[in-house]
């Protein structure tokens, strides 16, 4: 699918993979395209005619229907639906904490799935290509992110089930991007370590942008995880060590955590 004249719609707009598919998509003739997120100033200051922000978050489904009557109602129908927005917690699972389970849930599970079901209705049988920001640690369950890897696998898991009844006038991809190198992780915990390996924001969006047009259905923006998680079937003991070395992560994490608190005390 060419991205030519097509009228587009991003969440997670404001940084970022989704502020980078913003800029990409928007060098493309003809586009128009809708940039959604809490806070919109940086999507602004880029200053592109074609380029609409909207203030929405994506934590209920009457914010999501109010964005999609909007989105409809500015651009007239939706060509491509980029579900981007997310966010992480780093640190302990341990305590009961009920509201920190909804809250990041809300937002990385239930709204791509709420999104795409309602997008389907107000489309009307209008074709349209829905693109999934999923995650490596859909595949990989990395110590420290229990709250995100449990969001991102349920996603994954949904998705793998309704390919068997996608309608034909959806086409779906679903993207997994290894560790990013923007304030995602950051705002994930204070100090959180990077999961290894890592790409740019750019170079993620090049590649899904890359995995649309060619109308892949999984879209691996750091090509080799796709093989490594397919040869982890296999030989095991590398996906045992490779999570060893991200849980030392997490441990030297943890002792700072708790010397730091035990030095305010």
């Amino acid at each position: 699918m060419e991205f030519k004249d097509k009228k587009i719609v991003i969440t997670g707009a404001s940084s970022g993979i989704g502020l980078e598919l913003l800029k990409e998509l928007a060098a493309v003739p003809g586009t128009q395209i809708i940039g959604v997120a809490r806070h919109t100033d940086p999507i602004v200051k880029l200053g592109l005619s074609d380029v609409t922000a909207l203030s929405y978050d994506m934590s209920g489904p009457g914010h999501i229907d109010a964005l999609l009557a909007e989105a409809i109602r500015l651009l007239g129908r939706i060509d491509v639906f980029f579900a981007n927005a997310g966010f992480a917690y780093y640190g302990e699972a341990n305590a009961a904490d009920w509201t920190r389970a909804q809250d990041i849930f809300a937002v990385n599970t239930y709204a791509p799935i709420y999104t795409l079901q309602k997008l389907a209705i107000l489309q009307k049988g209008m074709p349209f290509y829905y693109v999934v920001t999923d995650s490596a640690l859909a595949k990989a369950a990395i110590p420290g992110f229990a709250y995100y890897s449990a969001t991102k696998y349920a996603l994954d898991g949904f998705f793998e089930a309704y390919r068997f009844e996608q309608p034909r006038d959806i086409t779906l991809s679903v993207v997994y991007p290894v560790a990013t190198k923007t304030n995602f992780f950051k705002r994930a915990a204070d100090s959180a370590p990077l999961p290894f390996p890592t790409q740019t924001p750019g170079e993620v969006a090049r590649a899904v942008i890359r995995g649309v047009r060619r109308g892949k259905k999984k879209i691996y923006p750091f090509a080799s995880f796709g093989f490594f998680n397919w040869l982890w079937n296999f030989l095991p003991f590398l996906k045992t060590g490779y999570l060893a070395l991200e849980n030392s992560k997490f441990q030297k994490w943890r002792k700072i955590q708790k010397n730091s608190r035990a030095g305010r005390g």
